[in-house]
């Protein structure tokens, strides 16, 4: 189970939430994953492609892992709990990183203006959607 946010700075508040939380983490399997963003996605302009987020500097994953079916409920929740602490600093998701309520995120993710060019490429390409087991943008 995973969550994911893009952040503008790795500042003194994210820093104690990040030690507030891995030190309670539930599965020694779970990893953190904090990218640094910055290079050519910074120097394109956000309408310029569907990648969203360009001004972002990080992109910080939580990858919950576990072994146990019984310890579900308290990964999901620990790793749902962490994401919403970093959600004040956060600028967005990354469209290959949301793991739930999928249909909900999808438009956040991206600008308007991209979005509906997403739709509208989607609605000439695959009117059918019979590409649809991803993050799916539904056609108009």
């Amino acid at each position: 189970y995973w969550k994911s946010a893009y952040l503008g700075d790795l500042n003194d508040d994210v820093i104690e939430i990040v030690m507030d939380y891995t030190g309670r983490t539930p599965s020694t399997l779970t990893q953190l994953h904090i990218q640094h963003m910055h290079g050519l996605s910074s120097r394109l302009g956000e309408g310029e492609t569907a990648f969203s987020n360009r001004n972002a500097a990080f992109i910080f994953n939580i990858v919950s892992k576990w072994t146990d079916s019984s310890d579900s409920e308290k990964n999901i929740n620990w790793t749902r709990d962490f994401a919403a602490a970093l959600k004040p600093y956060s600028t967005g998701s990354y469209i290959n990183f949301i793991s739930d309520d999928v249909s909900a995120k999808i438009q956040s993710v991206y600008s308007p203006e991209n979005y509906k060019k997403l739709v509208d490429l989607k609605s000439k390409y695959d009117p059918h959607n019979f590409f649809s087991l991803n993050q799916n943008i539904k056609p108009a």
